[in-house]
């Protein structure tokens, strides 16, 4: 008998203590605290990973009218409506306690038959992703999966040890995925920090003179100047629905632009590109864009610079309707700085006040070229600068490039992993 033969096929809702969602408390917003039980919800739950940003909290009068959707450590949470459904993500012992909203479903495996890590690989497996996106988009106009559709999911299993091997195996590569986004964002910290010292607090330059200006006191020798003095703002692609087909070019929308800023992975949408892509339409490495519309209800994308780090596997990128870029006009001023400059609180603040809109937010491109910003008259000030500033970029875009190369071993071996075509040696797995 073949190992293959040796798994066994059972119904989900077989295997777990638990398969059941939540409910958001009535009255909105208005109900969520600063602390409290953690309310999870969909925008917390991505592939593999959970993301803090947009957590919110409920007293513990109202989380305990939710106590039978409380989570417990090592739950699975699987999101079930919406352009979300099926991402999966294990409930992190941090956010803990906790409870979920009516977008989530807490499963809770029977551990001593279904390893929970197992499952999640298991849920995030290709083949089976594509089950549960065909199964969201029956019946209703909205995607949406039901108890029972999860419920009744077959899924065929090898022993238990055998699980918690392969999770394991499969979790190291994770592990250093996750270690090299951590890296990311404190490099993306340290570059901020840095510019807050030289623009901002003038820490370098505290032993000079300094004047009055409009933005308060700053150093003698230099001047308030608006954006527009040495950026170009260039309108993104109005593409059609009917361009979005398989290729090796990619638009780069708003959905590249991470609510805790920085570069998404996973926001790009294929392109055929026609004669209607101009040549000020491409983005290249290092290239600057702003978003200027927003979906989200707190406006935690409009106004947000990314930068390109990397073109992944495209051969070339365009931008989307829904940002500009912004290209340098002077050599002194470069990519790097006018990021900097862009991804401060303070820019992002400003232009704030120049969006508009209910279901979507949109941003008037005058808070972009009205801003302003105290630099130095002195070019070689900026020169230096940007010389600090460069390598903590190079190194992000680097990282960004082993994390593709590490998601893609572990998409590679997942298939191979679960079907049994490739075995790892057991070890005792705690």
């Amino acid at each position: 008998m073949s190992f293959r033969e040796s798994y066994i096929t059972f119904k989900l809702g077989d295997l777990c203590e638990k398969i059941g969602s939540g409910v958001t408390p009535r009255g909105g917003d208005s109900v969520y605290k600063e602390s409290g039980i953690a309310l999870i919800r969909s925008q917390n739950v991505h592939d593999y990973r959970f993301a803090d940003q947009g957590l919110v909290y409920i007293c513990e009068e109202q989380a305990l009218k939710m106590k039978n959707v409380e989570v417990k450590p090592n739950d699975v949470l699987l999101n079930i409506t919406g352009d979300s459904v099926a991402r999966c993500c294990i409930v992190p012992e941090k956010v803990i306690p906790a409870r979920v909203n009516q977008h989530v479903a807490i499963i809770r495996p029977d551990e001593n038959i279904l390893n929970a890590k197992y499952l999640l690989y298991w849920i995030n497996n290709s083949c089976n992703k594509e089950l549960l996106f065909s199964l969201s988009s029956t019946g209703a106009t909205r995607k949406a999966l039901t108890k029972g559709m999860i419920e009744n999911l077959n899924i065929s299993l090898p022993n238990i040890v055998e699980q918690k091997s392969i999770a394991a195996t499969l979790s190291c590569l994770d592990d250093k995925i996750e270690l090299n986004n951590r890296i990311n964002k404190n490099l993306e910290e340290i570059a901020q920090a840095i510019f807050k010292s030289w623009f901002a607090d003038f820490e370098p330059f505290q032993e000079g003179e300094f004047e009055d200006s409009e933005l308060g006191r700053i150093p003698k020798g230099w001047r308030v100047t608006a954006i527009s003095e040495f950026v170009e703002v260039i309108n993104g692609y109005s593409y059609k629905g009917s361009d979005l087909k398989t290729s090796r070019d990619a638009l780069l929308t708003i959905k590249n632009f991470d609510r805790n800023r920085g570069l998404k992975l996973d926001g790009f949408k294929e392109l055929l590109v026609t004669e209607r892509v101009k040549e000020r339409h491409y983005v290249n490495e290092f290239d600057v864009l702003l978003a200027c519309t927003d979906l989200t209800q707190n406006a935690e994308i409009i106004g947000n610079s990314i930068m390109l780090l990397t073109k992944m596997k495209y051969d070339r990128i365009i931008a989307s309707m829904d940002l500009v870029k912004i290209k340098p006009l002077k050599k002194h001023i470069d990519s790097f700085i006018i990021d900097s400059i862009l991804n401060d609180e303070k820019f992002k603040q400003y232009a704030l006040g120049f969006t508009s809109g209910t279901t979507v937010l949109h941003l008037n491109k005058k808070a972009i070229v009205t801003y302003t910003i105290a630099l130095p008259e002195e070019h070689k000030i900026l020169i230096e600068f940007s010389k600090i500033i460069k390598p903590i970029y190079l190194e992000i875009s680097q990282n960004l490039n082993n994390i593709l190369a590490l998601t893609e071993l572990r998409n590679a071996l997942l298939p191979k992993l679960m079907s049994g075509e490739i075995r790892v040696p057991i070890e005792e797995v705690n």
